[in-house]
């Protein structure tokens, strides 16, 4: 089977459930999953279920909880270099063989702050296994991205309670 290239990707509540529900599904049917998680240091509920699941390899880099536009320059070059060894653990994935499905989960919030280049990640991805499916989540695909997807899903955002102040809930938001 020739392994597929998603994209979920937008301004709406969605994007890194929608691929964890695929990786889900994918378990339920024996394939194993590996999960490369970007820009995220607290573990959402979906990762912290995740991290337990049989056949299935989370990879996370947790060395801080602050927003990249929180952290002063000496941080963020740190945090830019802990960024890097984990896309280079993803890239391992995508040449291994032994995933069935990789989720590069905000992958295109890395591309997006100058941490990955468009180059490297369409390189890594017409490099990988053939039969390894890869959904990349984030805001904004790059139009290469956009070009070699196989699948391009956008998530809007119509509504959401935080424009009424209501902040993030545990289990739903996170």
């Amino acid at each position: 089977m020739e392994g597929k290239i998603h994209l979920y990707f937008g301004e709406g509540k969605g994007k890194t459930t929608a691929a964890f529900g695929l990786a889900v599904r994918a378990l339920g049917r024996d394939m194993t999953v590996s999960i490369c998680q970007f820009l995220k240091g607290t573990p959402s509920g979906e990762a912290l279920f995740m991290k337990n699941a049989p056949r299935c390899t989370l990879l996370r880099d947790e060395s801080t909880q602050k927003f990249v536009f929180q952290m002063n320059e000496d941080e963020r070059t740190a945090y830019t270099a802990s960024q890097r060894v984990l896309w280079e653990r993803a890239v391992s994935v995508m040449k291994a063989d032994g995933a069935d499905l990789l989720i590069l989960d905000e992958a295109l919030g890395a591309l997006e702050l100058g941490i990955l280049s468009e180059n490297e990640v369409v390189s890594a991805l017409a490099d990988r296994l053939p039969g390894l499916e890869v959904v990349l989540t984030g805001r904004k695909p790059t139009p290469q991205l956009l070009k070699i997807a196989d699948y391009a899903s956008r998530v809007e955002c119509v509504k959401h309670p935080f424009d009424k102040g209501t902040p993030a809930r545990k289990g739903i938001e996170f």
